[in-house]
């Protein structure tokens, strides 16, 4: 099996380095937490004590980390994986991040014989700990039948969508996660409206989960915020990140999102809050203070 550098031991990081172990692949990690480090270590990983070194040795390798920058600094910083590259290697990363921030990558790598996949993940902490994310590919398809075992390993295989070229994962997933963020205002103002003017919350859910309006943000919150639950998936600084790539993207291309943007208003509300942390159902809090009403199931 190929040797896997893997660089982010994060939350959702840890659950897919634990499933690549599982599956046989030797690994080579690095973090720049060294408990992180050592959590990884503990399954099986081979520490390493730089991106460069992690690249080194490996025939594939993968980035999970917060931003941006964060990829840029771990592929192209000092000791980064572009020092420690070879022809022939294969770079996927699974972060959110920008999809000319991608393009940039996938061209520095390009001049040294390094192919780049952009295969941002969907399904948070318990799909990553199953192997039922879903992956959105960005990058050539030939490079993506390569990684394919590897992949579905980590993925549902009917989830594993190639979305076309350098960047598209990342545009894909922004776009995805900029009518989630909407999603999820729209349905906490509505439970809010429905509880405050008298339905019980169970039977608010009911009604909507088998109506129309219907969506996969009245679920996670049925699952999350109105079952009491606290522990953070998909943390509401995350979505708020992942909504100004996508905002950033419609400036860009001239389109108009501004219902979109209102709704990512409220998650930068609630960071100012110090809920950056926080699962991003913690948003209805917001509702229920300014509504009166509580919402819980």
């Amino acid at each position: 099996m190929e040797t896997v550098g893997f660089i982010g031991i994060g939350t959702m990081g840890i659950r897919m380095a634990a499933r690549l172990l599982q599956a046989g692949y030797p690994l080579r990690a690095y973090d720049v937490l060294p408990e992180a480090l050592s959590n990884v270590e503990a399954l099986g990983a081979v520490a390493c004590y730089s991106p460069r070194e992690a690249a080194q040795g490996s025939d594939v390798m993968i980035t999970i980390v917060p931003n941006s920058n964060d990829v840029e600094d771990a592929v192209l910083g000092t000791g980064g994986i572009i020092e420690g590259t070879h022809p022939g290697q294969i770079y996927i990363d699974m972060s959110s991040a920008s999809p000319s921030s991608t393009r940039k990558i996938a061209s520095a790598l390009e001049e040294r014989g390094v192919h780049m996949l952009d295969a941002p993940v969907s399904g948070g902490p318990i799909g990553a700990e199953k192997g039922t994310l879903s992956i959105l590919v960005g990058g050539e398809e030939d490079v993506l039948a390569q990684v394919l075992p590897l992949l579905r390993t980590l993925g549902d295989r009917d989830k594993i969508i190639h979305a076309g070229g350098h960047g598209a994962g990342h545009t894909a997933k922004a776009v995805n996660n900029l009518l989630f963020g909407a999603t999820m205002i729209a349905t906490c103002q509505a439970l809010e409206l429905g509880v405050k003017a008298g339905i019980p919350a169970d039977v608010m859910v009911r009604v909507i989960t088998s109506s129309s309006g219907s969506s996969y943000s009245i679920r996670k919150l049925a699952d999350y915020a109105l079952a009491g639950r606290v522990e953070p998936g998909f943390t509401i600084k995350l979505l708020a990140k992942d909504m100004g790539i996508a905002s950033a993207l419609a400036e860009e291309e001239q389109v108009d999102v501004d219902v979109c943007e209102r709704s990512r208003a409220y998650f930068l509300a609630a960071m100012d809050r110090g809920w950056g942390g926080f699962d991003n159902t913690k948003i209805l809090s917001l509702f229920e203070e300014s509504g009166g009403a509580q919402v819980r199931l």
